[in-house]
């Protein structure tokens, strides 16, 4: 059962004639003291007229419970639209975010590929330094060597402290 169904069902239980059948509205009526044998007819009329008004107050009920129902709905459904509108980005707003990041990565690629020129020079100038020295010690001149051995110690000194000076 919806809860419309459920609200309408709560609301006509309250009506007399949900609750009063004809006999019941007829001993009730009795139990004032008015004479029943002049009532008789009346009675029946009155509750005809109590029904009658309790089928329109049932239609009545219907139409406001379907009404207020309806504008619930409504409301919650914009209040739920307002809500996802407010917490999310339009299409420009993604472009416009996708493209900063773009720019980033690009400028953070950059940074690295220079990097990797500058070590890639700098691993050259010593692989030559080693081999010049390997040459240099494959002569067999062994005062020269001990020279070109110096001379390539304080040239990795050199690149040492420029590195530390100079970080990458």
């Amino acid at each position: 059962m919806s809860s419309e169904q459920l609200t309408e069902q709560h609301l006509s239980g309250a009506l007399i004639t949900s609750h009063l059948t004809l006999q019941q509205f007829k001993d009730l009526i009795s139990d004032t003291g008015i004479e029943s044998e002049s009532l008789d007819g009346n009675v029946e009329s009155w509750y005809q007229h109590l029904m009658e008004r309790d089928s329109h107050l049932r239609e009545n009920i219907s139409k406001e419970v379907r009404s207020f129902i309806s504008r619930t709905k409504e409301t919650q459904i914009k209040e739920l639209e307002d809500l996802q509108s407010s917490k999310t980005f339009t299409l420009e707003e993604l472009i416009n975010h996708l493209y900063s990041i773009d720019q980033i990565l690009n400028i953070k690629l950059k940074n690295l590929d220079d990097e990797i020129s500058e070590n890639t020079v700098k691993f050259k100038k010593l692989n030559d330094m080693i081999l010049q020295s390997n040459n240099d010690t494959s002569d067999g001149n062994s005062s020269a060597d001990i020279t070109d051995t110096l001379e390539t110690i304080k040239k990795y000194k050199s690149m040492i402290s420029n590195d530390i000076d100079d970080p990458i």
